[in-house]
């Protein structure tokens, strides 16, 4: 009995603010505490996600996601609604610095292939990457398996989340790649990018493209793109792309000696850093200068 009352208070006080148009967080809550399966309860947990993720509250967003799946599970939405809505928590999870977005994605891209989705099975294989490859010295044969899914799925005509694809899985591909082919993936998605001529999908294939094909032969070329590449990524203003493009601009710079321009590509990645609030950009940061200290130690340090 104490139970149903504080459902029933919950619904009275979230039905009395929802038509006060009160935030989506709060609302989420109170419905989400309403007792029975409300659809109302998905919606503003949905919203309150997606509104957390804008604001940078990737913990938060994380709760509201996990709030909505379990929502939509006892609603018993279709497969195709629950597939994005792991896409929306996988996504909050990995920019709060969380190895279980792993997981959640690949349970994504399952669900998407069981319905034959292909623009969902891609979100699902985008949406699992980092910006490069995801493990150090060895391969991810899952996610590797699921990006060759997608890109089957969606055709081979030219297309932004074709170009995508190929570049993250050239990326995947690092570190078991014994044909080599991940330079032909990764060289042709750029290529289709710039045919494209879409400025967000030339700057994610670009620097995905560097990560894939960074060999010492490759570097002075890498290295001569790197000012065209940050002026594009301050142009779309991508908050990722940008401390992705300095963060290969550094290693670019230590690579050929010039540690001015690493040491102002540094003072960047820690702006973006600072201002993202995620856990592996600061990450990344610190693993950078630590690397400069290294460079440029006197052995005092």
């Amino acid at each position: 009995a104490p139970a149903r009352r504080r459902a029933r208070r919950h619904r009275q006080v979230a039905e009395t603010l929802e038509a006060r148009g009160t935030d989506p967080a709060t609302l989420a809550y109170h419905f989400g505490r309403a007792g029975g399966a409300d659809p109302r309860a998905l919606a503003y947990a949905e919203a309150a996600a997606e509104a957390a993720v804008e604001q940078l509250a990737f913990d938060q967003a994380v709760v509201f996601y996990t709030q909505a799946v379990e929502t939509a599970d006892d609603l018993r939405v279709g497969d195709d609604r629950r597939a994005g809505l792991l896409i929306g928590l996988g996504t909050a999870q990995r920019l709060a610095g969380l190895a279980v977005h792993r997981e959640t994605l690949l349970g994504a891209a399952a669900l998407a292939r069981s319905l034959g989705d292909a623009g969902l099975l891609a979100r699902a294989a985008l949406a699992n990457s980092r910006g490069f490859y995801s493990s150090i010295g060895q391969r991810d044969s899952a996610r590797v398996e699921v990006l060759e899914a997608a890109l089957a799925a969606v055709g081979p005509e030219d297309s932004t989340t074709r170009a995508r694809l190929m570049a993250v899985l050239a990326g995947e591909l690092y570190f078991g790649d014994p044909d080599q082919r991940r330079f032909e993936l990764a060289d042709d998605a750029l290529a289709m990018a710039r045919r494209l001529g879409e400025d967000s999908c030339l700057l994610d294939v670009w620097n995905a493209q560097r990560g894939a094909t960074w060999v010492p032969r490759r570097i002075p070329a890498l290295v001569a793109e790197l000012p065209a590449l940050m002026e594009l990524a301050e142009r779309v203003g991508d908050a990722q792309q940008i401390f992705l493009a300095a963060l290969w601009g550094v290693s670019g710079s230590f690579d050929v000696g010039d540690l001015d321009q690493a040491d102002r590509l540094l003072a960047r990645m820690a702006e973006v850093a600072a201002a993202a609030n995620n856990p592996y950009f600061r990450w990344l940061d610190a693993a950078f200068r630590c690397a400069r200290t290294m460079v440029r130690s006197t052995g005092d340090e």
